[in-house]
């Protein structure tokens, strides 16, 4: 790793990974090597013409399905925008801010969810004070500026804390979002540098600071430049961070990056921090990466126990041409095996070729797989032919409690499989997750698979987050992730451009969320297809919100064939932006994937109790919303709800189209409902 000054960091995709180059910045001090994290790739593998913003996460809401009982947590949304924030970095937005957080604090829905958008605002020094009537989730996708110096944080009579959070008792601050305490000026005039200075300051301000708060997460925030320590925990307990990246110049006086007083059990976990710590102190440099829980246990002192099985210890190389299939097996199995609280397999950054790999339980314990290099399949059907397995190249297969964390690399190598025939192709997967539960996955890098990249077999209980998937827009049969007989499910915050969907939800599939997703290249997120044998479907509670489909062939789909029975049902798609994408909105119940057609049937899948709501832009299809419903079973209860869709082409018109289609629409439809009213 370098530590630069003004500049960050922007990556190239090679065939061994990622290779780096700096740009100039003015609101970044850093630069990260070998990593896209936390800032998004531009080219590269996606032809060096392209740039679009990775992974700019938008907001980390737990979206909370309820077992038993199935229904989706409610959330409610409190932007500073709605209350008057200008966001242009000048004006005073901290009456905007204390108004959102009011509404969000005094809010007694499940999920209430204070937003900062992507955009640069000033505040004077503010403090967020509860206690609240719900668990609070702040959402930071913006920049925060603090007063520029000295002299106007002193006018402001705060010299103490920049943002605070105070009697706050459950809190989630997640998001890519920035806060700059713009400190040169007090660093500038330090008693600790310049005692003799007539008004040297002896004391700065905190960047943020949490005050007699409870059970506290906060994650990817990046932090810089604070006057004093950028984060003070004050008399808290039960506090998490993970992810940080916390930097100030070396050199820049008491800049601690966090400071704990008065507090207990605290995890601070894969976190970049650099700020000046002198007289001997260590230069914590937290860029591993890993999750590892360093708990300190009130009245006990005790730390939890963690232990690291790398698999350079067990005789990998890691030079990308050794197979070091047995040297990861080998890990594994003593991770596996670990009754530690906390083992965690490390896979350092280097580069690892392995052969079909399954990683086996079940474990002892709750088990930590910490990917920080590159992996590389075999290299093409001939290779992977003589290995004697089609079906994976990483698989975890009966493993309960498992947390895959990172900035890994996933290389499926799939070209040699995309240029071959359709008969000799096999159902390949990059990884692929069999008959486990409790699964947790975040910023790992998956590209170029043979076909589906990630697959989701058997399972219960899922998270993924923060996940960059991409194979070539024609590459077959390239689903980002796919979802057979698994329930409850998240995918939150990711960037998924492929071949084909970009999330598939097969059959027998319950509690399903879908947010923040950018999609594109692909097929869009689609349920199914399902039906296919003439099996008995069963789909509900799919819920797709706040996506982006850009460029796709389709955006949210349902498809079924003829032959299909049983039912989907409860199914919402909300707060969705279209860019140039085909089919834009559509049911399509005549599926077919033989080129030579499928004969009619007198059965049909039951869609039920279908929403639409807040769906918006740019359709390159002259239908953008068909609801192409079976004849022998109609689409009920389709819910329309302030779309606005227009053509992709200037001057030309977009159009409805349904057939055995049934449902209500309200507010502002755009193109013209053809939804039918009555059954």
């Amino acid at each position: 790793m370098e530590v630069g000054v003004c500049s960050s960091p922007l990556s190239v995709l090679s065939e061994g990974g990622f290779e780096e180059f700096r740009v100039e910045s003015s609101n970044l001090r850093v630069f990260f090597d070998n990593s896209w994290w936390p800032n998004p790739p531009l080219g590269g593998q996606f032809h060096l013409s392209e740039s679009f913003a990775v992974l700019r996460i938008m907001i980390l809401v737990l979206v909370t399905i309820i077992c038993g009982i199935g229904e989706a947590a409610q959330v409610e949304y409190f932007n500073v925008m709605d209350y008057g924030a200008k966001g242009d970095a000048i004006t005073d937005d901290s009456m905007a801010f204390l108004k959102a957080w009011n509404d969000t604090c005094n809010s007694e829905i499940d999920v209430p969810t204070m937003v900062v958008p992507r955009r640069q605002f000033f505040l004077r020094p503010t403090t967020f004070r509860g206690p609240c009537k719900s668990k609070v989730h702040f959402a930071l996708l913006g920049v925060l500026f603090a007063p520029s110096g000295p002299k106007e944080w002193k006018e402001l009579n705060d010299t103490v804390k920049f943002i605070e959070f105070e009697y706050v008792n459950g809190l989630y601050i997640h998001g890519i979002g920035l806060i700059n305490g713009r400190g040169k000026g007090w660093w500038d005039i330090s008693c600790r540098y310049h005692p003799h200075l007539k008004e040297c300051g002896k004391g700065a301000p905190t960047a943020l600071r949490f005050h007699k708060s409870n059970d506290i997460h906060m994650s990817q925030i990046r932090i810089i430049d604070s006057p004093q320590t950028h984060i003070l925990l004050l008399g808290c307990n039960d506090v998490e961070f993970e992810s940080l990246f916390i930097k100030s110049p070396d050199g820049s006086p008491n800049t601690d990056g966090i400071h704990i007083q008065a507090t207990n059990n605290v995890f601070i976990n894969s976190s970049f921090i650099g700020s000046d710590f002198r007289n001997n102190e260590s230069f914590a440099v937290l860029r591993i990466m890993i999750l590892v829980l360093v708990t300190i246990i009130c009245g006990i002192g005790e730390a939890a126990q963690v232990e690291y099985f790398n698999v350079m210890d067990y005789g990998a190389k890691g030079d990308a041409i050794t197979d070091d299939s047995m040297a990861f097996l080998k890990a594994w199995n003593d991770t596996c095996n670990s009754e530690i609280d906390v083992p965690t397999m490390v896979v350092p950054r280097r580069q690892f070729f392995l052969r079909p790999t399954t990683f086996r339980g079940p474990c002892k314990s709750k088990v930590h797989f910490a990917l920080l290099g590159v992996l590389f399949a075999p290299s093409g059907p001939k290779e992977w032919k003589e290995l004697n397995d089609t079906v994976k190249f990483i698989e975890f297969e009966y493993v309960n409690g498992l947390y895959i964390h990172g900035i890994g690399l996933i290389n499926g190598r799939g070209k040699g499989w995309w240029d071959i025939s359709c008969r000799y192709h096999p159902h390949l997967k990059a990884l692929r997750f069999h008959k486990s539960n409790d699964i947790h996955m975040s910023q790992i890098r998956i590209i170029d698979s043979p076909q589906t990249h990630i697959l989701l077999l058997g399972c219960n209980d899922v998270e993924f987050e923060s996940l960059f998937i991409k194979s070539p827009d024609g590459s077959p049969n390239t689903d980002g992730i796919h979802i057979q007989a698994t329930n409850n499910v998240f995918i939150n915050s990711s960037f998924i451009g492929s071949g084909d969907d970009c999330v598939s939800i097969g059959d027998g599939i319950s509690n399903v969320n879908i947010t923040y997703v950018t999609c594109g290249p692909g097929h869009g997120i689609s349920i199914g297809s399902l039906g296919g044998s003439g099996n008995v479907v069963n789909v509900s509670n799919i819920h797709v919100r706040h996506a982006i489909f850009n460029g796709t062939q389709n955006g949210a789909r349902i498809k079924t064939y003829q032959t299909g029975r049983g039912e989907v049902r409860d199914v919402e798609f909300s707060d969705i932006k279209f860019i140039d994408a085909g089919n834009p909105i559509i049911i399509d119940q005549y599926y077919c994937g033989n080129p030579n057609g499928c004969p009619p049937t007198n059965v049909g899948v039951q869609i039920s109790n279908v929403s639409y709501t807040d769906m918006y832009g740019t359709s390159k299809a002259d239908v953008a919303v068909n609801f192409n419903c079976s004849g022998n079973v109609a689409c009920t209860d389709i819910k329309l709800e302030n779309i606005n869709l227009t053509s992709s082409t200037i001057g030309k018109q977009v159009t409805s189209s349904c057939n055995n289609a049934y449902g209500e629409a309200k507010g502002t439809i755009e193109p013209k409902s053809c939804l039918n009213s009555k059954t």
